[in-house]
Parts: structure tokens; sequence; C-alpha cells
């Protein structure tokens, strides 16, 4: 079996275990529903605020209106501020995605950036217990055993996550400190296309230092639960060597998950509103779409931590290949001396 047909069934395997468990899915898709119900309250409040005050409002009824989301823009404070016009549809995932590779993401207001911190801490209890119901089989289950576990691997994860931080600050130095090296370099070129291309190629090398980073990060992870480590640094290097040792199976299956999720974004570009929804059922429709999407996403995530989980369990039991020994020749023996004959 080639190894592409491996990762493929890999990740079908890993798909039907996450579909035994509904309960998580569901509990890591309304986290961040739940987390963004305040901020939306209150970029909802200053929005009426704004209609009400505009001229625009009765333009707004049958969708956006620029010019009244340029003069909104203008007197936004606060979190008020990342209303924009890539918020709707696959925009806003088009933008974050720009922000993790350049590191834009860390720049955001400190009000976002406080709640997404939040988000960590609390993503990191609920995938505690998500990866002790996918590495242990002891057969325990229940909501008491998942929290028991989140709560037994919180403060790990959280200095895994501290470590992962820290990486990802020097992969994103490194990442600046290229592109001036770049600018300077090409600073009297004249091809835009030979620009584009060393632009790319910059933001290639980035975005593989930063996957490469998230999925050694991900096994050191899974070897904290399976092995009860307490020791993060040594979990730490524990998930490098063992994406070091298998970079084909571990990055490939990561990568894979990767192009099923952009699938999935450029099917919701194509059915996802196009913010001109102005009856309660084309409002409730889109609202409906968004969340299926962000539900497939969830279900994803947890497709791949149990790949992950389960290749991780498979290679690390896996026991090493017997060494062949030299086939010895016998030793030959001198036969025992024969017994002086008997004198009369």
């Amino acid at each position: 079996m080639s190894e592409r047909t491996n990762i493929v069934r890999r990740l079908l395997g890993a798909a039907r275990r996450a579909l035994r468990e509904p309960f998580v899915v569901v509990a890591l898709w309304f986290l961040p529903v739940a987390l963004a119900l305040p901020g939306a309250w209150i970029v909802t409040d200053s929005i009426e605020s704004s209609v009400e005050r505009s001229l625009a409002r009765d333009n707004l009824r049958n969708g956006i209106d620029v010019e009244w989301l340029g003069e909104y823009q203008d007197e936004a404070r606060a979190l008020s501020r990342t209303f924009e016009f890539t918020v709707n549809g696959a925009g806003a995932f088009l933008r974050n995605l720009e922000g993790w590779l350049d590191g834009g993401i860390a720049k955001q207001f400190p009000g976002l950036l406080a709640l997404g911190v939040f988000f960590v801490l609390i993503w990191a209890l609920l995938y505690g217990g998500l990866l002790d119901r996918l590495v242990t089989a002891d057969g325990k289950r229940g909501a008491t055993r998942f929290l028991e576990s989140g709560a037994r691997y919180w403060f790990r994860f959280v200095r895994l996550a501290v470590l992962s931080a820290g990486i990802y600050f020097l992969v994103y130095k490194l990442h600046h400190r290229v592109f001036d090296r770049l600018a300077e370099m090409t600073r009297d070129v004249t091809s835009e296309t030979t620009v584009l291309l060393y632009s790319l190629l910059v933001y290639a090398a980035t975005a593989l230092l930063l996957t490469t980073v998230r999925t050694c990060f991900s096994y050191a992870k899974i070897a904290t639960v399976a092995e009860s480590r307490r020791s993060m640094l040594l979990a730490a290097l524990r998930g490098v060597t063992f994406v070091a040792r298998h970079p084909l199976r571990t990055m490939g299956l990561y990568y894979l998950t990767l192009v099923v999720g952009a699938l999935m974004l450029l099917v919701y570009s194509w059915v996802a509103p196009a913010g001109t929804e102005s009856t309660p059922v084309t409002v409730l429709v889109g609202f409906g779409i968004g969340q299926a999407f962000l539900f497939s996403r969830t279900f994803l995530r947890v497709v791949l931590a149990a790949g992950e989980s389960r290749l991780y369990l498979d290679l690390r039991m896996r026991p090493a290949p017997a060494t062949p020994q030299p086939a010895t020749p016998p030793v030959a023996t001198d036969p025992l001396p024969s017994s002086p004959p008997a004198t009369q």
C-alpha cells in the first residue's frame, strides 16, 4: 500500500472515530459562538446607533451601503472597529489566514486579543478531555470524566501554548526580517512578477515553518496524555523528534486535512450570503449557513486530532525491527583422547 493511500485511509478512519464524539464536537463548536456573543452585542449596539443617525438607513434595508460603512469605520472605536466588509462570507477566514501568515493576527484590538487568549485557555481545557477520549481505551466516558481529564492536563497545555507562542514569535520575526531584506534587494527591480514570485516564496517558507511548529506541538500534547508526561519541555522535544522521524506521515496527514478544509471553504464561498439579506428569513438562512460551516470546521479539527492520536499510538507502539545477527559457524572441537591400551 502506498504512503498516500495509507494517509487517506487514516483520515477516513479518523472521521469515523470523530463521529462517535458528537458531544465533544458540539461543545467545541459552541465555545467560540458563546465567546463571540458579548462582542457581537457590543458591535450590534454600535451599528444601530450609527444607522439611526445616518441618512443611509433606508438604503441599508436593501443590503450594505459602502458610503455608510466608510463613515461608520471612521467613527467606530474599540471593538466596533472590527466590523468591516470582509467579515461577510469567506472574507473573514481569508483575512484571518493572512493575519496568521504574517503575524498580523496578534496586532488586533487589545480587547479582541484578550478574548482570543481567553478562548485559548478554554480550548486547552476541552482539548485535554478530547485527547483523553481518543488516547485512552479504558472505556470510561461521560461529561465528568471529560472535564476531569481536561482539568488534569489544562495547565500542562497552557505551558505548551506559552512555549509554542515563543517559537511562533521567532518565526514571525524571521518572516519580517526576510521581507525587509527582500524589499532592499528588489528596490530597483522593474518586473512586478519577480517581486511577486519572491514574496510568494517567502510566504510559502513561512507557512511551512508555522505548520511544522503547529504539528510538533500537537504531537507534544498527544504524548503528554498518552505517556502522562509532566515536563512540557520534554513533551515538546518528544513532539519534535516524532515529527522528524515520521515527516511524511505526520505532515502528510495535516496537509491532507488542510486540503479538505480548503475545499469546504470553497463550497462555503459559493453558498455564503452576499450581505444583501433584508428579511428575517434570509438573515436566519445566512446565519444558519455560516454556523453550518463553523460546525464542519470544528468536526474537521476533531478528525485531525483523532487521526494524529491514532498515528502516534501506532508508531510509538510498533516494535523495532530485529537486527539480523550474522551466522556463527560451528566451532570445531577436538575429539576426546582415547584411553591408553590396557597393559598386562
